[in-house]
């Protein structure tokens, strides 16, 4: 057997792995210290408002934050030409921050939350294409600064934890802007790219992208979002909690998944060998995962971490079989992105898996919804390894 993707994959994910430790510890320190002090459905909420959030600024950002990094390829003074737009976004992103701080509400929350995050896609499209490790801490520091503002101020609430999320954000969001010389190319005033354009470029190369995410994380949140769209009456706090476990087994697997994207976009992917690296390395990692994931789990339990919210432990174990899948598939969908092809096709199973979620959600046991789901993503992994092995088949 071939090891040189899998060393490959690790040797990617060492560079991003301490920050990415660091932000899985207070993501923990989350679970476990934040998470039992809120009240009942608080923790549902926050991933109500949290994912409601996400979908509306993948919308607004048109795919942005994947199709950048290829338009600009590691040009410095053509990522110039876009500080500009976000700039401009984090006037009313700081005004409706101070808004939301003075009048909570859950709608004013979602405002928030999905100005910031739109401006972080934004922000992350450009940075990864100039610097992955940049773009790596832009995506972790928020979560480091959170926890530690949470532990000392002792927020409570669904929406004190959006707006202490936001103000993190935003303050990392500039951090990284100047890191990059954003401000002194804006003291240059340096020519900046028509909104018109940048809408252009979002809609003309990012329209399957844009409908791939949407529906993928449709796929993802639906355990939460499907109840509350279809008005159920049901508790859904563990399975937020659950999809809180398994987002922080996704967020590490993530990191050399981006890294892949980014050497892609610079180096496009033709040999059929990158294809046998990118399955290989999917499979690899996602055990990897797993099992990690697991031994996570096991000491938990048995330090007795685990909140008051987890009547069922079978649930988490689900949840990290979930979302260790999550990355292989996010992989395949980077190497056939990075070569312009099959787009279609990504779409296709992505509103599948959508579809397959609602389905999941109406007619399954909620005590399965995240292994069904497990073996949707599974096959979708399948499906799109199969046909994207025909585009490189026959090459060299």
């Amino acid at each position: 057997m071939n090891f040189t993707p899998v060393k490959r994959l690790l040797a990617d994910t060492l560079h991003g792995g301490l920050l990415k430790v660091l932000t899985l510890l207070g993501r923990v320190a989350f679970l476990i210290l934040v998470v039992p002090t809120l009240l009942d459905g608080e923790l549902a909420t926050y991933v109500f408002i949290n994912s409601s959030a996400l979908i509306i600024s993948t919308v607004a950002t048109l795919a942005l934050k994947e199709e950048l990094p290829r338009h600009i390829g590691g040009d410095l003074e053509k990522a110039s030409q876009y500080y500009y737009w976000y700039f401009v976004l984090s006037i009313p992103m700081v005004v409706v921050l101070g808004a939301t701080f003075y009048f909570p509400s859950v709608t004013a929350a979602i405002v928030l939350f999905s100005s910031v995050l739109s401006g972080g896609r934004y922000i992350s499209g450009i940075i990864r294409g100039l610097d992955v490790a940049l773009y790596e801490r832009l995506q972790n520091f928020p979560w480091l600064l959170f926890i530690l503002v949470v532990l000392l101020f002792g927020q409570n609430s669904a929406i004190d934890l959006i707006v202490a999320m936001s103000a993190c954000m935003i303050a990392i969001q500039w951090y990284a802007l100047i890191r990059v010389g954003a401000i002194n190319y804006l003291k240059k005033h340096v020519a900046h790219i028509a909104f018109k354009d940048l809408v252009k470029l979002g809609l003309s190369h990012g329209v399957l992208k844009l409908g791939s995410n949407l529906l993928l994380l449709g796929f993802v949140r639906g355990m939460v979002l499907w109840p509350v769209w279809l008005m159920y009456e049901m508790d859904l706090d563990e399975i937020a909690f659950a999809i809180a476990v398994g987002e922080i087994i996704s967020q590490f697997g993530i990191i050399p998944v981006n890294r892949a994207y980014s050497r892609w976009c610079k180096t496009l992917p033709v040999h059929r060998a990158d294809w046998h690296n990118a399955v290989s390395s999917s499979l690899a990692w996602g055990a990897i995962l797993f099992v990690t994931g697991l031994a996570g789990l096991a000491a938990a339990s048995f330090f007795g971490w685990l909140p008051p919210q987890v009547e069922n432990i079978w649930i988490l174990i689900q949840a990290i079989a979930l979302y260790s899948l999550m990355p292989s598939l996010r992989l395949l969908r980077y190497l056939v992105w990075s070569r312009g092809i099959l787009g279609i096709w990504v779409v296709v199973i992505s509103l599948v898996m959508f579809i397959a979620q609602a389905i999941i959600v109406t007619a399954v046991p909620q005590n399965i919804w995240f292994i069904v789901s497990a073996g949707v993503v599974l096959s979708a992994s399948v499906v799109l390894a199969l046909r994207s092995k025909q585009e490189f088949c026959d090459l060299a």
